[in-house]
């Protein structure tokens, strides 16, 4: 499976940026869809539950309130919606070359041009392309704002985005519900299918569960990225690292940059040849 991800970088120089460290590193930060710039992402919508669930619900958002970006605040007191702390999410781009609109997600998403974006390749069997935990074979995933180990997943999985003109809404029954609850975690409204999402789910078991406010990660094998695409206005410095870096980890995934043609209002691309960086 062929996926894109965009990454931002700033305009000016930094060697302590986030995304370089993460990149160094083979880590693909996920997060609670909560994070997330649609402002209504990471709230599900239920009918037909109870007085006294409803007090339940009502307690636990009390208890994560303040885990609750400033921008998300009225969907969260919404009446019947509810927030789950069992899933975190890595978001892709399917279509690159052949999508018009990804020359709005090199806006969006890489910056104004200032960051890249990686081509991915990765297995259908999720597991075999992330560090997994010895024990169980499942996904390990990392607590970056603490820096440490968090659990590994109960489940991971790769799943299209599906876009929709209102939200789902779970039907409950005497506490019950026969609907899939986790498919809150891939429903958009239909004015963002210009960007054709996948999603890397990961899910947790019962007993366990994420801080909607902080940042996880999961650890990629290197092999697995295919190609590295700057944006038009990617700094030289940034380009350097992380050639080195790559280099480092016998990676030999191709290089392209970005440039503007006379007679197109679409990006283009050109293969690099190999840069050997003077100092």
């Amino acid at each position: 499976m062929i996926l894109y991800k965009f990454f931002s970088l700033p305009k000016n120089y930094d060697n302590n940026i986030d995304n370089i460290k993460n990149f160094r590193d083979n880590v693909l930060v996920c997060n609670h869809p909560i994070l997330f710039n649609d402002p209504f992402e990471g709230i599900l919508f239920a009918k037909g539950i109870s007085e006294q669930e409803s007090l339940e619900i009502e307690e636990y958002k009390r208890k994560v309130e303040k885990q609750i970006p400033s921008n998300k605040k009225s969907l969260f007191w919404t009446e019947n919606s509810i927030v789950t702390d069992k899933n975190i999410v890595c978001c892709f781009v399917k279509d690159f070359k052949d999508n018009p609109f990804v020359d709005l997600m090199w806006a969006h998403y890489a910056n104004c041009h200032f960051g890249f974006c990686i081509k991915f390749e990765f297995s259908e069997n999720v597991e075999d392309n992330f560090i997994r935990e010895e024990e169980t074979g499942k996904i390990q995933i990392y607590n970056l704002s603490d820096n440490r180990l968090h659990f590994p997943s109960g489940r991971s999985e790769f799943k299209r985005v599906q876009y929709k003109g209102k939200p789902q809404v779970f039907r409950f029954t005497k506490g019950i519900t026969y609907d899939s609850m986790e498919d809150f975690l891939q429903i958009k409204s239909c004015v963002w299918r210009y960007e054709h999402e996948v999603r890397l789910i990961l899910h947790l078991g019962d007993c366990l569960g994420f801080d909607l406010n902080k940042y996880y990660g999961v650890k990629y094998d290197i092999q697995c990225i295919k190609g590295i695409y700057w944006g038009i206005n990617t700094l030289a410095e940034y380009k350097k690292e992380m050639i080195e870096i790559l280099e480092s980890q016998n990676c030999l995934a191709p290089r392209y940059s970005s440039y503007i043609s006379g007679n197109s209002f679409r990006i283009q691309y050109k293969l690099e040849e190999a840069i050997k960086w003077i100092e």
